[in-house]
């Protein structure tokens, strides 16, 4: 089990690097990730100077492997436009 944060961020110059901190698990979103992405990314729309954002994943291999099934089948839905789910509000936020 690992004590770093799910999601990692950086300022360079104007642009927001948001990394997704979980190599062991080739980088799957689980629920820590979803809400750290979604942090991450009001932070950004916040800060006026930041022009874009860079997402990306720790290690070397993989970016993001998908799903991270082990959380259970309810952080992830189909129903994207539902707000009440994990995966329905960054879709938002995106």
């Amino acid at each position: 089990m690992s004590h770093s944060p799910a999601i990692l961020t950086e300022r360079r110059g104007r642009a927001y690097w948001v990394s997704i901190n979980r190599p062991e698990q080739r980088n799957a979103m689980n629920t820590a990730v979803l809400d750290g992405i979604a942090t991450a990314l009001h932070r950004a729309e916040a800060d006026e100077a930041i022009r874009a954002v860079v997402l990306t994943g720790v290690g070397d291999r993989a970016f993001c492997a998908g799903a991270d099934l082990t959380d259970g089948p309810d952080t992830f839905t189909a129903q994207l436009a539902d707000p009440m789910t994990d995966f329905g509000r960054l879709g938002r936020v995106l």
